[in-house]
């Protein structure tokens, strides 16, 4: 995290680390599959203390998926991090979800909560057809203005 290395997954199925200022690579790792894409996630900052324990005590795993008895087995739900969420907004969602939201407090404050709306638009459409017949008294003028002869 501190870019002294650099990740990079390619179609032959290896992942290579580099070292950026050596332009070396230091490892190679071999998968099933192409890489086209890898998130990079800090270690939580207890992971490495002897002392430590989890936050959520996790049960012993069985050997079987089902317990003998056919009944409920104990279960946890355990939180993922914010990069394996799926339901997580995006950043970008967020974004045109707020620009949606200002969008709509605009058009409240323009138009009104829909009561004065087509009384707006009417004399909006009464200026367009002032502003139309402003603009062709002055083609007109300009037209005439230029083919005048001298």
């Amino acid at each position: 995290m501190d870019g002294t290395l650099l990740l990079s997954g390619s179609h032959d199925e290896t992942v290579r680390l580099w070292d950026v200022q050596s332009r070396q690579s230091v490892r190679c790792l071999a998968h099933k599959g192409p890489v086209t894409n890898a998130v990079i996630a800090a270690a939580p900052a207890n992971m490495f203390l002897p002392d430590s324990r989890p936050a959520v005590p996790l049960p012993r795993f069985s050997r079987h998926l089902q317990a003998p008895e056919g009944g409920e087995s104990g279960e946890v739900c355990v939180r993922l991090g914010l990069y394996a969420q799926d339901d997580e907004q995006t950043y970008l969602q967020k974004a045109e979800r707020l620009k949606q939201l200002m969008n709509a407090v605009t058009d409240k404050a323009l138009f009104g909560d829909g009561e004065n709306t087509k009384l707006r638009v009417a004399e909006l459409e009464e200026e367009v057809q002032t502003l139309k017949k402003v603009n062709k008294d002055l083609y007109d003028f300009s037209s005439q203005l230029l083919t005048k002869p001298t």
